[in-house]
């Protein structure tokens, strides 16, 4: 791989990257092996209080952040928004919110797993495909546009990324490239050729500039392969054809298992389906050395919603049970050979529909008052791994 510092600038060296992995140039060594972890605690994070992850107000910040560190947890992933960043053009830059983030996160010694995402009004397609139901999830026309934001991010951040600010302390070598790319829900049409090449050139670019730096694919979404979208063991399989997986850390992946509990041996369960697939297909591509991240998981308390009703018609959607369910899934993915770190869905409620699973999924309700699951984490972050 060349030096970071070997003359091009810009965009000129995200596009001289991106030809270099599409003619197949390819690193074939890396490898996510973590090492052995102490406690559950250094495998777990967690998706913060929306303050944590940006405000233009660093004790906003510093005040959400303080919460998650009083869970026991050191580690937290966050959206990086592209729109935010550059809402108007690919010209301007707006860092602020984020340079909050790394910075608050250094001082309290939380661990960042950034997300990038999010297109830009600017770099949509127009018209948008059919079916969008949120534009800012559709890929972009250019992904060479993603990909220089990708790479201006990695320069900011990284810890000898040469675009640091003066004085800065924070940094991240964390990075997820995109959320859940086998949905239409968050890209529109799914498209694992086109996802490939986009991982591959989005990992390049990062190492370029931080080569120990993880990259982490895309958390895919317990799909099945039905209304456009992709399950996550026939979507990695085709990612893996274009050769990305040679170029990332780690393979991610968002096993929702409800109303399954987390050990249940059943089909229903990604647990026992999904992603012994996946980790199948990543080993016929010569990364099964890599670690599979759950970047995304959790139980929701919505006991008015379907999604939580179990096959006998008994409904699981509660607190009492998601404090079980918890445990039983810390427990339970930790087993696992391929077992890379864990990331709980989410901190706090965004709602008080009991209908609404997807904003039910918090440690703490709405109003900041504790559920029986935020006892059950906290206890869980200083205990051995077994």
């Amino acid at each position: 791989m060349r030096n970071r510092r070997s003359g091009c600038v810009g965009s000129l060296c995200a596009v001289t990257l991106i030809a270099s992995v599409l003619f197949g140039v390819q690193d074939s060594s890396r490898s996510s092996s973590l090492a052995a972890p102490a406690t559950y605690g250094d495998l777990t994070g967690l998706t913060p209080p929306s303050g944590a992850c940006g405000n233009e107000d660093p004790a906003v910040v510093a005040a959400a952040m303080v919460e998650v560190v009083a869970v026991g947890i050191r580690m937290i992933r966050c959206d990086l928004s592209w729109w935010t960043v550059q809402p108007d053009d690919a010209s301007t830059w707006d860092w602020l919110r984020y340079d909050n983030v790394v910075q608050v996160a250094a001082y309290l010694g939380v661990d960042v797993l950034f997300v990038p995402g999010f297109t830009p009004p600017w770099a949509r397609p127009n018209p948008l495909p059919a079916g969008t139901s949120n534009p800012s999830h559709v890929p972009p026309v250019h992904f060479v546009d993603y990909v220089n934001f990708v790479y201006e991010a990695a320069q900011r951040y990284s810890p000898s990324g040469p675009k640091r600010p003066s004085g800065f302390v924070g940094s991240v070598t964390k990075w997820e490239i995109w959320n859940e790319p086998n949905i239409v829900g968050f890209w529109n049409p799914v498209n694992p050729v086109r996802y490939g090449v986009f991982l591959a050139a989005s990992a390049t670019v990062i190492h370029w500039v931080e080569p120990t730096a993880t990259v982490i694919s895309g958390g895919l979404a317990p799909a099945g392969n039905i209304n456009g979208n992709l399950a996550p063991d026939t979507f990695t399989y085709v990612v893996a054809l274009t050769g990305a997986l040679n170029l990332v850390d780690g393979v991610g992946v968002h096993p929702y298992t409800f109303p399954a509990y987390p050990s249940e041996k059943i089909n229903f369960n990604p647990l026992v389906n999904h992603i012994p697939r996946m980790y199948n297909v990543m080993k016929t591509f010569g990364a099964g050395s890599k670690k599979i991240w759950v970047t995304e998981a959790g139980w929701p308390t919505s006991s008015l919603s379907g999604e939580t009703t179990r096959f006998d018609g008994s409904q699981v959607g509660t607190e009492p049970i998601q404090a079980l369910a918890m445990w039983d899934l810390i427990t339970t993915w930790n087993r696992y050979p391929y077992a890379g770190p864990l990331y709980l869905y989410a901190h706090r409620d965004k709602c008080t529909n009991l209908a609404n699973w997807l904003c039910m999924m918090g440690l703490e309700r709405a109003d900041g008052s504790k559920k029986p699951a935020y006892s059950v984490i906290r206890a869980m972050m200083g205990m051995p791994v077994s």
